[in-house]
């Protein structure tokens, strides 16, 4: 991979791993949290991440094996923000 691609990918996982910090900051114990799973999956989607990955493997600066190593690595972050919403209630 080149370098610039790693620094893409790299200003990509800082800024999903920013957001669910951010979110991570409002989960409640007392329940509640569906609305936070919920605000960052329109963020994802508004700001168009997979999108950008997907554009990278189709133009050939991506392989797939990167790609897949991308979402592996921030789809278990997020499934770690799920989980903590989901045990404190939803």
């Amino acid at each position: 991979m080149k370098e610039n691609m790693r620094k893409e990918l790299n200003a990509l996982k800082m800024m999903m791993n920013s957001w669910i910090a951010d979110y991570r900051k409002d989960i409640s114990d007392d329940g509640g949290n569906k609305y936070l799973i919920e605000m960052l999956e329109e963020d994802i989607a508004d700001h168009g991440v997979m999108n950008f990955v997907n554009r990278f493997v189709e133009t050939g600066q991506l392989s797939q094996e990167e790609k897949y190593e991308f979402t592996k690595d921030v789809g278990e972050k997020l499934k770690e923000f799920y989980e903590e919403c989901i045990e404190k209630g939803l």
